[in-house]
């Protein structure tokens, strides 16, 4: 993660992506590389299944909140190898 401006980030475009604490996010749009451009769903698990929930933003360089760490901050591409569809892949 870069601790700089926005246009320095890791997403660029739209996919599957792993947050800080395992969950996967799959980004739906990049606009640009203002403020909060990368809009997507976190996935949780709902009625027995994951399932994308609910409409977040986050800012290019995977930063959910403008100032400091969150939960929700993306971190990398979701892995691969992962069977489970939204679930953390340890």
């Amino acid at each position: 993660m870069s601790g700089g401006g926005d246009d320095t980030g890791p997403i660029r475009d739209p996919g599957d992506y792993i947050t800080r604490v395992g969950s996967r996010v799959t980004v739906d749009e990049v606009n640009g590389t203002g403020t909060f451009c990368v809009k997507g769903s976190v996935w949780k698990m709902f009625r027995g299944k994951p399932r994308r929930r609910g409409h977040d933003i986050w800012r290019s360089d995977g930063r959910y909140m403008a100032v400091g760490e969150h939960k929700r901050d993306i971190v990398g591409p979701w892995p691969e190898e992962s069977d489970e569809p939204g679930m953390s892949p340890g």
